[in-house]
């Protein structure tokens, strides 16, 4: 229910402009509903504290990946939203749903730097350990 809640806003809060500007920073084709990222984070915040505050950090990871599935630009800014939210609560073993978003779902590079540069920095920061662990990311195509 949250997933599609979210979605609804989204698609009520796009515009075709903003779509077609967006655009406009992307070599490859984007999907998207045309809302601008501070909107975009702005409803995940409020989604998140009014449903997923309590959540476990598996039960958002699992709906995170309801959201990237959808190849949408703005529900994986969302899911990258709820999953920083979870920044001190996630452990070691989450670290492979990290790298599994990363190489499943990381096609652009706004989506790369919303992921990789706040929920995976922010565990690197809790975690740096595993920060040999991104060497083969780098050398990845």
């Amino acid at each position: 229910m949250i997933i599609e809640e979210l979605q609804n806003q989204l698609r009520n809060a796009g515009n075709a402009e903003t779509q077609r500007i967006s655009q406009t920073f992307f070599k490859e084709e984007i999907r998207g509903h045309g809302v601008k990222k501070d909107r975009v984070r702005a409803l995940a915040k409020a989604s998140f504290a009014a449903s997923l505050k309590t959540a476990s950090v598996q039960e958002v990871f699992e709906l995170c990946e309801e959201l990237w599935q959808s190849g949408m630009i703005e529900e994986g800014f969302a899911a990258c939203e709820w999953a920083f939210a979870l920044r001190r609560k996630m452990e070691p073993e989450d670290f492979d749903r990290l790298e599994h978003w990363v190489k499943t779902y990381v096609s652009n590079w706004a989506v790369c730097d919303e992921l990789c540069v706040r929920v995976v920095g922010s565990f690197l920061e809790k975690f740096p350990e595993f920060v040999t662990r991104l060497e083969p990311w780098a050398a990845s195509a």
